[in-house]
């Protein structure tokens, strides 16, 4: 069982018990953790920013090659969206080699 499936079951219950209280206070703990570390080391900010903008270019690139119906999906079936998102994945992945090599 995944800790986030563990979690949404626990906060589904209608009584939410001591250990639901307790994830949910060492969760804030962690994340204002990590918010402190991200305040104070520069380097951990950089390492972050990198990332997030790797993504946002994959965001930019997808939406660039998903130009046919200005990037509506037109599938109505789950399997033809499937099918297009596959595409698409493909697509991304082909210019990310071509590009590499």
């Amino acid at each position: 069982m995944t800790a986030s499936l563990l979690i949404s079951r626990l906060q589904a219950h209608p009584r939410q018990g001591q250990l639901t209280k307790l994830l949910q206070e060492y969760g804030r703990l962690i994340k204002t953790l990590f918010v402190l570390r991200y305040l104070h080391d520069e380097a951990l900010r950089r390492r972050v920013h990198a990332q997030l903008n790797k993504g946002e270019k994959l965001h930019d690139l997808r939406k660039f090659l998903f130009f046919a119906s200005e990037g509506v999906v037109s599938q109505k079936d789950e399997e033809g969206q499937a099918n297009q998102a596959a595409c698409l994945n493909l697509l991304t992945n082909a210019v990310i080699v071509w590009n590499t090599v």
